[in-house]
């Protein structure tokens, strides 16, 4: 005789026996097949209340026994994310709390640090998302040392990145054209000047044989870093004429013959540490040939500026 009630599961053909009817097993029950179940999903072993397959969650873990839940950051229980080596910045063999597995992390380090030439990249990082991040920064006017880092200091212009030069044990300086007209016409030379403090008399410029003493003119640029955040007093004075552009300002203007050797000045206010284009032009005419640049400001005493403050225009 057939039963028509059940006491026990092993009344039931299939499932279990819920108030005295056979059934399908609820969630949190064990399972062998999703046809066990009352929600139609057998994972893990157990009745879940969803489908739960895919990496990184799981209906069997303690305290939701039955509810597909992300698996907790860290673990991989189910072993579904294969690690990775930290150079890739891959996966790091383990779910990261949210349903998905986990890359290394963003101290994780990627590559090693490098310099060469003037250029140095610090030891990469991984970004958290698969890549490692490798910034490269600037040695500035300076080329790498053999340590792998920056030089700070100069013993040679080979010390230096092309186009600075090494004055003081400092890299750095301005783009000096000289021209053989005092129009900025007939480009004869182009170097890079450690400072513009020039007193060449009745002279061509050493090194510029092919300058004339007299009726030629000479342009400079580059770059200029105070140390300070405050207003500057720039200081040129020259025979003969002599113009001077700062952050693309004209500051001082004297381009004219003149009589004697005038100092003109010119105020700006610079933030420290930025860097700031900077042009002076200047013409001699005939006899006596001189230029000096100099510059002060409340906390920077009075001087010529120095090539350390200066960066050649490429």
């Amino acid at each position: 005789m057939c039963l028509t009630a059940c006491t026990k599961d092993m009344d039931c053909t299939a499932g279990v026996c819920l108030a005295g009817s056979c059934g399908k097993k609820p969630i949190g029950a064990d399972c062998a097949a999703a046809t066990d179940c009352n929600s139609g999903f057998c994972e893990q072993g157990v009745c879940c209340n969803v489908s739960c397959s895919t990496s990184c969650v799981s209906c069997a873990l303690a305290g939701s026994v039955g509810t597909c839940t992300p698996i907790p950051t860290g673990q991989d229980p189910l072993n579904q994310c294969t690690a990775g080596t930290p150079m890739s910045c891959g996966l790091d063999g383990s779910c990261n709390g949210a349903g998905a597995c986990r890359f290394f992390g963003t101290t994780t380090v990627c590559s090693a640090a490098m310099c060469t030439g003037s250029t140095r990249t610090p030891p990469g990082t991984c970004d958290g998302a698969g890549v490692c991040k490798m910034p490269t920064m600037s040695c500035g006017n300076y080329s790498c040392g053999t340590t792998g880092a920056c030089r700070t200091t100069c013993g040679t212009t080979a010390d230096c990145a092309t186009p600075s030069v090494c004055n003081g044990g400092s890299c750095g300086g301005l783009k000096g054209e000289y021209f053989d007209n005092v129009d900025f016409t007939s480009l004869l030379l182009t170097r890079t000047d450690p400072t513009i403090d020039f007193a060449w008399g009745n002279g061509a410029p050493p090194g510029a044989a092919a300058v004339g003493a007299d009726m030629f003119s000479v342009r400079w640029t580059g770059k200029i870093t105070p140390r300070y955040s405050e207003t500057y007093t720039f200081h040129l004075a020259s025979d003969d004429g002599d113009r001077l552009f700062v952050n693309n300002m004209m500051i001082i203007n004297h381009f004219s013959v003149h009589a004697s050797m005038p100092e003109d000045t010119g105020t700006i206010a610079l933030m420290a540490n930025q860097a700031y284009d900077i042009k002076v032009e200047y013409y001699e005419n005939t006899m006596t040939a001189e230029i000096h640049l100099s510059w002060s400001s409340a906390s920077q005493a009075r001087e010529i500026v120095p090539t350390s403050r200066l960066s050649p225009a490429p």
